[in-house]
């Protein structure tokens, strides 16, 4: 409905906005069928790309962020499109399955947000995550909070390093 998606973060964006911490642009995908696949993902990346070409975003800054579904819609687009990604920020959103992705995104900055009461995903699945990427170099950084269940965005957002984690996020600035 094109109003409902900046009930969670909306506001947290704008105010990051005026007070000058954050000068991006933001994109809430939508998808009519509840769930996104491949071609909504390769949607996206051609709507950043045209978008690239007459609206000068800088394709080397793409950060993503998302929470519940949208935290696996992270993880997802970044698995799927990592030449646009500078770095991910999923939030309530986790699954084994991207264990396997792990060397693809160990270079890419990550910060995973898991609520320690949350039963879907739940923090042992995180803390899966946590060790692959510890054990491959990555460049990833995990915030567990022991007393929130599924809904951890608005804590994650109030991350005095959150708005900063984006604004240094760069393809151009290679994790060594």
């Amino acid at each position: 409905d094109n109003e409902y998606q900046l009930f969670h973060g909306g506001q947290v964006f704008n105010n990051a906005v005026d007070n000058g911490t954050f000068d991006g642009l933001l994109i809430y995908p939508q998808t009519t069928s509840g769930t996104f696949g491949v071609s909504q993902f390769d949607n996206v990346a051609e709507l950043l790309n045209i978008m690239a070409a007459n609206v000068k975003v800088d394709l080397n800054r793409i950060s993503v962020n998302g929470l519940s579904e949208g935290g696996y819609g992270s993880w997802e687009f970044t698995i799927r499109h990592p030449e646009l990604v500078a770095s991910a920020s999923p939030m309530s959103g986790m699954s084994t399955n991207y264990l396997s992705s792990v060397d693809n995104l160990k270079f890419t900055p990550i910060w995973l947000f898991q609520g320690g009461l949350d039963n879907a995903p739940a923090p042992y699945t995180s803390s899966l995550m946590v060790t692959a990427e510890q054990n491959a170099g990555g460049n990833f950084k995990y915030t567990l909070y022991p007393t929130l269940g599924h809904g951890t965005w608005d804590a994650a957002w109030a991350e005095p390093d959150f708005v900063p984690f984006i604004n240094r996020a760069n393809i151009l600035t290679p994790w060594p």
